[in-house]
């Protein structure tokens, strides 16, 4: 029998809280050109860009059982400048010191990828701007 695993609104809630505080303030998310590594801990494709929050990144948990998410919303939007040129495939959210806890993809625009910019081709000096993330944990309720 195959593994199901569903948890409560208030333990995905309590995972994304974590999450935020494991991260830290100063947190970083980091852009990346390359295939999509399988793991957050492998090896990384080509650093784009990579952009620090002032503070801690996210605001507290929300979610309401029967809704099937908790989600955790970005404090306040977060800036830079893109170091190097690439179509960006996806980003990582690690500590100020660079160890990755969240890695999700990156696509255009209503493209259903876990990050949506407004054009994923990121040029090199040009300043990149993300205004709002969700991240969500599913529950089973």
């Amino acid at each position: 029998m195959a593994a199901n695993p569903i948890t409560s609104t208030d333990a995905a809630k309590g995972y994304l809280d974590s999450l935020d505080t494991l991260l830290g303030s100063g947190a970083k998310m980091v852009f990346y050109a390359g295939a999509v590594p399988a793991d957050v801990n492998a090896t990384a494709g080509t650093v784009l860009a990579t952009l620090t929050a002032a503070g801690q990144m996210f605001a507290a948990s929300a979610g309401t059982a029967g809704y099937a998410t908790a989600t955790m919303d970005l404090l306040a939007p977060l800036s830079g400048t893109v170091g190097t040129g690439g179509t960006a495939a996806y980003y990582r959210l690690t500590t100020s010191g660079g160890t990755a806890h969240w890695q999700d993809t990156v696509g255009l625009l209503a493209s259903g990828e876990g990050l949506n910019l407004t054009n994923n081709v990121l040029v090199a000096t040009e300043g990149i701007d993300v205004t709002a993330l969700t991240l969500t944990q599913p529950t089973g309720e």
